[in-house]
């Protein structure tokens, strides 16, 4: 099943699909996509600390289906909008680079409840912990090594949140500034753990339901054409 993008819509209202983005980094940005009851088409993505967004389907968001059939696909969706009715409630899904520890981050009711001592999501690992707590396993996290992407992606990330906390503190956001910098600070830390990347979500997803879970190396191609395939979008 190809990369293709979300408009026009390929898919019915009882399917969940991810997507992805062009982002800050060449990795992209990725969620999750599916017709929400009051909203229509949307893409669910965590952007930030604590801000999971809703939003309108737009033609620069590309789609990966599963090919999970209608019956699983029903309870994805149903699922799908479970978590988001918890988290706009609670809003407490913090920003975090370690994928591994956060392992279990969704019980079966949708409800976001993460393990003890772990820091957080990012985009990747919230696409792939919302299908876990439905028991799709997209990846085998145990063969996931460190590569040149996660320190890039590191620098740049804590670049991103420098720059929004200077932002801040001129438009005198006082509290914001503190957000970012907090961020930034926990995301310079020396890497303990491993970071997914969207375009590994992807390229997983796009390797079908055979090869789930994948490892690190069988999805590094798969990961490749992702990329690029966003540096033509």
């Amino acid at each position: 099943m190809a990369l293709t993008p979300i408009i026009p819509v390929i898919f019915d209202q009882d399917e969940l699909v991810v997507a992805i983005c062009r982002g800050a980094t060449p990795e992209g940005h990725t969620g999750l996509a599916f017709f929400d009851e009051s909203n229509g088409l949307i893409v669910c993505h965590l952007v930030d600390h604590r801000a999971l967004r809703l939003d309108a389907a737009r033609p620069e968001w590309l789609i990966q289906r599963l090919g999970l059939g209608p019956l699983i696909g029903k309870q994805l969706v149903a699922y799908a909008r479970e978590v988001v009715k918890w988290a706009s409630q609670l809003n407490n899904i913090d920003y975090g680079v370690d994928f591994l520890a956060a392992r279990g981050s969704f019980l079966a009711g949708g409800e976001y409840v993460p393990p003890l001592g772990e820091p957080g999501l990012t985009c990747a690992s919230f696409v792939v912990e919302v299908l876990r707590g439905m028991q799709v396993e997209l990846v085998d996290e145990r063969t996931w090594k460190p590569t040149l992407y996660n320190a890039d992606w590191q620098e740049s990330v804590a670049d991103i949140f420098a720059r929004r906390a200077a932002a801040a503190e001129v438009q005198n956001r006082f509290h914001d500034a503190r957000v970012c910098r907090a961020r930034v600070a926990a995301i310079s830390k020396p890497l303990t753990g491993l970071r997914l990347m969207p375009t590994e979500v992807i390229g997983a997803a796009s390797m079908g339901r055979p090869a789930w879970p994948v490892t690190f190396e069988d999805v590094q191609p798969a990961a490749q054409n992702v990329r690029d395939r966003l540096a033509v979008v």
